[in-house]
């Protein structure tokens, strides 16, 4: 797994990737659509990329075992969880992001 003392192969970009067992109804399609939307995570340099509806944004991130704390703002103690999968694959809000190359 990916510790603080090896933050850099958590370095790359990381898709959105349907997954198999989501079913038909409102709510399932409710999550695919804000995964959609969402698209790619990017680690790079210490920094979380993400752009989320239309608005671009640069985060900074700490990793404690296998959990990514994203900070929200310098004037809020907020964070956002990202949960590490595995060394190619992480959750964030229900969505399933795969690095890309891990194929």
């Amino acid at each position: 797994m990916i510790s603080c003392n090896n933050s850099k192969k958590l370095n790359g970009i990381y898709y959105y990737e349907e997954t198999k067992d989501e079913d038909d109804s409102f709510y399932s399609m409710g999550i695919s659509m804000r995964c959609s939307l969402i698209g790619q995570l990017e680690f790079k340099e210490g920094k979380l990329y993400i752009n989320m509806a239309e608005i671009q944004r640069r985060l900074d991130y700490t990793i404690e075992d296998n959990t990514i704390y994203v900070k929200e703002s310098m004037e809020s103690n907020s964070e956002t969880i990202i949960n590490i999968i595995d060394s190619h694959t992480l959750e964030f809000m229900g969505c399933h992001f795969i690095k890309k190359g891990s194929k």
